[in-house]
């Protein structure tokens, strides 16, 4: 795929009304209307996406800059303008002028992310946040930081612009058409949207004027993972008992393999979770490929025929599953003196999926049976529930106690005030080895209130993150507002105290009276904090 050249002078000074209703102005000093009104939105959420992070994201580790680069033809960076890679360390991307701190009119410098080829190919865009720090003061011409996209047609996209000063503490989400090839960040020197351009050079007061701290890429792809034909003793036909081996392949070269289950009927006898083996940095976040050999404990299901069946996952959630050739015929010798063996199922009340997600506080309950053979056993049995925190590291522990009724069934509430969580049932016969049901994930979201008041042209916040624990250095929250026929925009973001309260100003530079904004708070999910985004009711402020 040829790389188009960059030329912002040519893309700015002639663009059309379509272009500019396109482009957006994002910098904390700029009015809150403008904000608004930007062509930047959140967007939801939704089956087939994925997220890859690059530098210093928030509330992530760093990565590599990488498939990020630096656009370097001469024609585009001079020698005055270099960008720095600190990505590894935490430093970001930094677009660096040497003395006398000066760039030649026209000129421009670039990062850029370019659509995968080959296998990777159907890999699309989605939406970019970027965090950044724009120290565009100085003399001569403006410094504009911009973005931009390109179509496969050569075709641009203007996309979020910040003209000086800026601003140290800067956020900017932009949705992106599937199509886009190339996505380019960076500055310019001259004035963008028809301004006059002169030949005096852009005198930069920073030695930085741009520094990108992190960017994160929602990315899709709808392609389900490969997964070729299972073999291994457990499929070798006859009666099969006791521990036995399965060997499989699979691969998914887009997002890459989240997790492998493998089935006997509906119960999961073996469980592979690939995601403390993703890096989350490049197109393919998680590993491409895998071939494994298992080890199947056939006791984990009653005697008789059952399906085999491999159920593989990739980071965009998609799912693919391979049926063994034949059913598998288990039959296991009881021990001597044993009766028949227990078995114990539980499923969130409402639903059969093993993932139940619930608003922060919401009641949540989870049924099941315990069963003896194909005879409930007496009235009273005790069951446990075991939790473990939806993080790495979490120990399991039991968080409750109850007792089956004649028929075996049994019902237990969980708390929605606490965290995200694995959870299981068990029960232990006479003292014996502890039976367990499948595991079943609950994830509550985050729950936050705000308040908003509009003096003159001050518009004061307060709230509080109810949804903790939250650690000694607070939660972060970002405000996003909109104004009529606007999408959703970030403008701000505050860190709470530990008690999860924050509260700050925001000023508008331009007062528009009759016009309506909309303001929310949005508490993002982020590593070590145990709930899942969310945000806050609406409030609306009227402006006078």
């Amino acid at each position: 795929m040829a790389r188009p050249r960059s030329g912002a002078s040519r893309l700015y000074r002639d663009e059309n009304k379509k272009s500019r209703r396109r482009r957006a102005a994002v910098g904390l000093l700029g009015t809150i209307t403008a904000l608004l009104s930007a062509v930047i939105g959140v967007v939801p959420a939704r089956a087939g996406t994925y997220v890859m992070r690059n530098c210093d994201v928030p509330g992530h580790r760093h990565s590599p800059m990488h498939p990020w680069f630096a656009l370097d033809t001469p024609a585009v960076i001079d020698s005055e303008i270099s960008v720095v890679d600190a990505c590894a360390t935490g430093g970001g991307v930094a677009f660096t002028l040497g003395e006398p701190r000066q760039i030649r009119s026209g000129r421009n410098a670039y990062l850029v992310i370019q659509k995968p080829s080959g296998p990777r190919g159907q890999v699309k865009f989605v939406k970019v946040v970027l965090w950044y720090a724009a120290r565009l003061t100085g003399s001569g011409q403006p410094i504009n930081f911009l973005t931009h996209s390109y179509l496969p047609d050569g075709s641009v996209a203007n996309g979020v612009s910040n003209p000086p000063p800026g601003s140290e503490n800067l956020v900017a989400e932009q949705q992106l058409n599937p199509d886009v090839t190339y996505y380019y960040v960076g500055i310019f020197c001259g004035p963008l949207g028809g301004g006059v351009q002169t030949l005096d050079p852009c005198v930069a007061a920073d030695s930085v004027p741009l520094q990108i701290r992190g960017m994160e890429v929602t990315l899709s792809e709808d392609i389900p993972p490969v997964v070729l034909q299972p073999s291994g003793n457990l499929l070798d036909g006859g009666t099969q008992s006791g521990m036995r081996t399965l060997t499989y392949s699979t691969s998914d070269p887009q997002s890459g393999l989240s997790k492998v289950d493998v089935l006997l009927d509906e119960t999961v006898v073996a469980s592979r979770d690939l995601t403390p083996r993703c890096s989350y940095s490049d197109f393919t976040v998680c590993p491409a490929s895998l071939d494994e050999n298992l080890q199947i404990d056939t006791r984990a299901v009653p005697n008789g025929p059952h399906r085999l069946t491999i159920r593989v996952q990739d980071a965009a959630g998609n799912v693919r599953t391979a049926q063994g050739a034949s059913t598998v015929d288990v039959a296991n010798e009881p021990d001597p003196g044993d009766g028949p063996s227990y078995a114990v199922t539980a499923h969130f009340k409402g639903t059969k999926r093993s993932t139940l997600t619930v608003s922060y506080a919401r009641p949540v309950s989870i049924r099941g049976r315990l069963s003896q053979g194909s005879q409930p056993p007496a009235k009273g049995a005790p069951i446990e529930v075991l939790e473990k925190l939806d993080r790495r590291g979490a120990p399991e522990a039991s968080t409750a106690r109850v007792e089956t009724n004649a028929d075996g069934s049994f019902s237990a509430r969980l708390a929605t005030t606490r965290p995200s969580r694995m959870l299981r049932v068990a029960y232990r016969p006479n003292g014996g080895e502890q039976i367990v049901s499948r595991a079943l994930r609950l994830r509550v979201r985050a729950a936050s209130r705000l308040r908003a008041t509009l003096r003159g042209r001050v518009v004061h916040f307060s709230g509080r993150v109810l949804s903790g624990p939250i650690g000694r250095r607070g939660k972060r929250v970002l405000m996003e507002g909109r104004s009529p026929g606007s999408a959703w925009t970030q403008f701000e973001s505050f860190r709470t105290d530990r008690s999860g309260r924050f509260s700050g100003t925001y000023r508008l530079r331009v007062r528009r009276p009759g016009v309506v904004l909309k303001i929310r708070a949005a508490v993002p999910s982020e590593d070590g904090y145990g709930y899942v985004s969310s945000r806050s009711r609406v409030v609306s402020l009227r402006v006078r």
